[in-house]
């Protein structure tokens, strides 16, 4: 596979769509930006997260509203790498 640099274009749109997504998903998780920004950028990565110290509908709302984001910018009809579990 052969790469190509990435150019000034390229990355204003990454930070265009990045914003967008996170904006999406603050709107109803409100106050964590830096958390959303996170998992934003461990579900680009294709990572994993564990939340902690936050409330349970918190927990149980912020993995559906990312992938719900996610597909909203791509042609996947679901995510399978966002979920949540009860601990």
């Amino acid at each position: 596979m052969t790469t190509q640099p990435v150019g000034q274009d390229d990355l204003a749109w990454f930070s265009e769509q990045f914003q967008s997504v996170s904006a999406n998903i603050e709107r109803v998780i409100q106050g964590k930006r830096g958390v959303i920004e996170l998992i934003v950028m461990s579900l680009l990565s294709e990572g994993h997260v564990l939340v902690e110290d936050v409330p349970v509908s918190v927990r149980r709302c912020l993995p559906n509203r990312c992938r719900a984001a996610s597909t909203a910018t791509s042609n996947e009809s679901s995510s399978p790498r966002t979920s949540c579990h009860r601990t």
